[in-house]
């Protein structure tokens, strides 16, 4: 049994901090490209840890991130709420409003795209075709796309058109960025060398070249060219299933290789896209949007089954999505660190099972999946 919630969450917090700090470091160590590929994705769970820095941390109703100021006219605060919650518009109970809001994204981005192209280039695509969907590949699994990445970076690409066009994007996603890791690191610091290790920057490697990434881009907007989801009903359904199995297969594939594999961060991060991905999916049954032969249903009412065994009649969601714990946690017996016991406290399961479970039904929803986002 616990005594102070509050303490119970900071520890928590600043144990997920510092690894996020070596973390940050391993993505520095990669090269060029695979940073940026990789950042993006990760960007919203580090936001997600910069808002439990303010709900934990911040004093006299003045918030932690407000000490970073603006970044080209908005508060960093304001863009880190709207960043750690792009995440949830790819599971967003209005399925169509947040397919409609996809859609949007991509004919904006395809008219950026041929806006300063001149004649014998509009020639070119109206014979051939303009690709405007690029999917990211490591080790030759999707793990995101500029569709799901354009998502992440909403709020970016308002304020750069509202300053001086889309030129400005970089530089915005830059700062912003900068701002998520001084705030991490500075909050790290406060217990490197002091209960955890001083870390060394220099052994926050990883085994990962540019070899191990790939591109492939496809024609999506214009009907009579495209050359994805040939097989699909419905395209831009598919796109977004898609996006969830990206999400899904980057905290797979990918996270385990920044993250350490048995640290709650990880956990955290996985256990949030398995969360999604599962409410999204059991939405979509229910209004009659999925349309799988018997054997691929049955598969997925076992899922939700599961799902279901995990997250129902406990605060599990919002302990996962926020780091105060619940008050009913001060009843919870530590065994391990604070997010190990808290997810046996409110399972009422061995946190091995419930974990392991998840991992398999996730990797068993991407198959399912794999027939309705067949890329050709």
């Amino acid at each position: 049994m616990i005594t102070s919630i509050l303490e119970a969450s900071r520890t928590q917090l600043l144990t997920e901090i510092y690894e996020a700090k070596k973390m940050l470091y391993r993505i520095l160590n990669l090269p060029t490209e695979s940073q940026s590929l990789i950042s993006m994705s990760i960007s919203p769970f580090l936001s997600l840890l910069c808002e439990g820095i303010d709900n934990l941390f911040s004093e006299d109703d003045v918030k932690f991130s407000e000490n970073y100021g603006l970044i080209y006219g908005m508060s960093f605060t304001k863009l880190m709420n709207q960043n750690r919650a792009s995440v949830k518009l790819l599971t967003d109970k209005k399925i169509t409003r947040a397919i409609k809001t996809i859609d949007k994204q991509l004919i904006a981005f395809n008219q950026d795209l041929v806006r300063e192209y001149n004649l014998l280039q509009r020639d070119y695509i109206s014979m051939f075709g303009q690709p405007d969907l690029g999917i990211y590949f490591f080790e030759n699994v999707a793990f995101s796309n500029t569709s799901q990445l354009s998502i992440y970076q909403d709020m970016f690409r308002q304020i750069a058109i509202d300053n001086l066009g889309n030129n400005t994007l970089g530089f915005i996603i830059r700062d912003f960025s900068a701002s998520q890791a001084n705030s991490i690191s500075s909050f790290a610091s406060a217990i490197e060398g002091k209960t955890l290790p001083k870390i060394d920057s220099n052994k926050c490697k990883l085994d990962i070249s540019d070899n191990d990434f790939s591109e492939k881009d496809f024609i999506f907007i214009d009907e009579r060219k495209r050359n994805i989801f040939l097989h699909s009903e419905n395209k831009n359904l598919s796109l977004y299933l898609f996006n969830i199995k990206c999400q899904m297969s980057f905290t797979l594939k990918l996270a385990p290789k920044i993250i350490d594999r048995n640290h709650a961060l990880r956990f955290r991060v996985e256990i949030i896209a398995y969360y999604q991905s599962m409410k999204t999916i059991d939405f979509l049954i229910k209004k009659g949007k999925l349309l799988l032969s018997s054997t691929k249903m049955e598969i997925l009412d076992k899922l939700l089954i599961n799902f279901n065994n995990i997250f129902s009649d406990n605060y599990l969601r919002n302990n996962i999505y926020h780091y105060r714990f619940s008050d009913d946690n001060v009843h919870m017996v530590m065994k391990n660190d604070y997010f190990i016991s808290m997810i046996e406290f409110q399972t009422r399961q061995d946190f091995n099972c419930v974990f392991g479970n998840i991992e398999r039904d996730m990797t068993e929803l991407i198959e399912v999946l794999d027939e309705i986002t067949a890329l050709v």
